[in-house]
């Protein structure tokens, strides 16, 4: 179980914020998120924030999970790769659930007062994945054009609408929807 949260909750984590970030921005290629110095700092802080708690939940030492965060980062940036954000943000109902690797780490650092200020934001941005080619996002955005956003955060995410969580959700998700926006008008 520690090695399979360490990857699923940092790697895997860290991958599909820069992903979903990286489209609200309008970058198509994870490569190019991670040429962004400021993305590519946020990333790593989204890490970060998931190796607190896999330092406190398991006792791995943080020099470890520091290595572990630019090994992964520096695999990212790899000369040559291209990675898609159509590929790496795909799925995004999966990759918001209770038990995956926004969400979880996200109300298990809350319930121990850690910050988890860059992970909300990586859900906040999922929800605003629009890829046409992508029937988990297709059905994403189905279901807030008809029950709105609120409702599909709880529905998606089982975060309640009464939380902190939520509502900081809520903020970062009206902010990037305007990044988005004032981009694509």
């Amino acid at each position: 179980m520690q090695s399979r949260e360490r990857k699923l909750f940092i790697i895997n984590t860290g991958h599909c914020w820069a992903g979903y970030v990286g489209h609200v921005y309008g970058y198509k290629v994870i490569q190019d998120v991670f040429a962004n110095k400021p993305l590519l700092r946020a990333t790593r802080e989204a890490m970060k924030e998931s190796a607190v708690l896999i330092e406190k939940k398991y006792g791995f030492s943080k020099d470890d999970l520091d290595d572990y965060i630019s090994f992964a980062l520096n695999r990212f940036m790899t000369p040559g790769v291209v990675d898609q954000i159509a590929r790496v943000s795909r799925n995004p109902i999966q990759k918001i659930g209770p038990q995956e690797r926004l969400v979880q780490p996200v109300q298990q650092l809350a319930d121990r007062n850690l910050p988890y200020q860059q992970l909300v934001k990586g859900i906040s941005a999922a929800l605003l994945f629009d890829l046409d080619t992508d029937q988990q996002a297709i059905e994403l955005q189905h279901y807030i054009e008809k029950n709105g956003v609120k409702q599909t955060i709880v529905h998606f995410t089982g975060i309640a609408e009464e939380s902190v969580l939520f509502s900081q959700i809520m903020e970062h998700y009206n902010r990037f929807k305007q990044i988005k926006e004032k981009r694509t008008n």
